[in-house]
């Protein structure tokens, strides 16, 4: 035709064009390494502590919570974790205060907890595995739950 009434051809470039195609995997693996730089600022904070790799001399039970402490140059979190069936109770401090919420990240979900002006913080999370707590300005090693 001349060009007036047959609009088919373009609706079918038009179609084509809009039909978003998943990207590449090796673009998509790139882009996952990518996001782990967005908090290269953060400061690595090192595992000083865990009760459950401590040997429990002159104590009668381990039943307790689960003590850890972290330290970098500038901040220490100390955390105590509390398991009750399929939750798990975190509480903990960081210090110096300052960051307004932590995040307790595991290698597949993340949850973000409030931080009050002492910089105490409370939860309880459904994560499983090895996690990590993230703040502004400090990352904790990862630990397994």
């Amino acid at each position: 035709m001349n060009g007036e009434g047959d609009d088919s051809e373009m609706m079918d470039q038009l179609r084509r064009a809009l039909v978003s195609d998943r990207p590449p995997e090796a673009l998509m693996t790139a882009a996952k390494a990518s996001f782990t730089w967005r908090a290269v600022d953060a400061e690595l904070a090192e595992l000083l502590s865990d009760s459950s790799t401590e040997a429990l001399t002159g104590v009668r039970s381990g039943d307790g919570p689960r003590t850890l402490e972290f330290a970098s140059a500038a901040s220490s979190v100390a955390l105590e974790i509390v398991e009750s069936g399929p939750a798990i109770g975190l509480r903990g401090q960081i210090s110096p205060s300052g960051p307004t919420e932590v995040v307790v990240e595991s290698t597949t979900a993340s949850l973000t907890l409030a931080i009050d002006e002492d910089g105490w913080f409370n939860g309880t999370v459904n994560l499983t595995g090895n996690i990590r707590l993230r703040a502004d300005g400090i990352v904790t090693d990862w630990f397994s739950l």
